[in-house]
């Protein structure tokens, strides 16, 4: 790694963990580290998850997204499991948005249990998000009876 490019990278990461710096300038380090898929990303995003500023819960969502890797879908799913119904709303989306065929299994399931009783908004879902989507809608199995069979610390295998 050449000495300027060293020293862009130190700055970066010294700016992106800077709590004093505007979120939106974090942020739009934080993805372009993320689409690097730079070492260190999801402990950022970690960090930022466990934040009580709601802003930098937001930034890393949306961080663990423009990483896109396998670790940051589990990441996702599980924050989906545990986060409050407004919270969920915005990472099922979030997941939604990057879902691969690897983990069709684990997004049905959340589907089924978060479109319950909500409308969910499918701007922007991936062409695989949709038509899970669109299954689970013609799908006649109550998701009470799925809750029951499958609960909800278990979506992770």
């Amino acid at each position: 790694m050449s000495r300027e490019r060293k020293s862009t990278s130190q700055w970066m990461w010294s700016l992106v963990t800077n709590r004093d710096a505007p979120i939106p300038v974090r942020e739009s380090v934080l993805i372009r580290l993320a689409q690097e898929q730079a070492m260190g990303v999801l402990g950022v995003c970690d960090t930022l998850l466990t934040s009580d500023c709601a802003e930098e819960w937001f930034m890393g969502i949306r961080g663990l997204v423009a990483l896109g890797s396998n670790e940051a879908l589990q990441r996702l799913f599980l924050l989906c499991a545990q986060c409050g119904p407004q919270k969920r709303n915005f990472v099922l989306r979030s997941i939604a948005r990057i879902l691969t065929s690897e983990h069709v299994a684990t997004f049905t399931r959340l589907l089924r249990l978060f479109s319950k009783n909500n409308e969910i908004d499918t701007a922007g879902w991936t062409a695989a998000a949709l038509a899970l989507k669109d299954i689970q809608k013609r799908d006649n199995n109550s998701p009470d009876s799925f809750e029951d069979e499958c609960p909800p610390n278990l979506w992770l295998i």
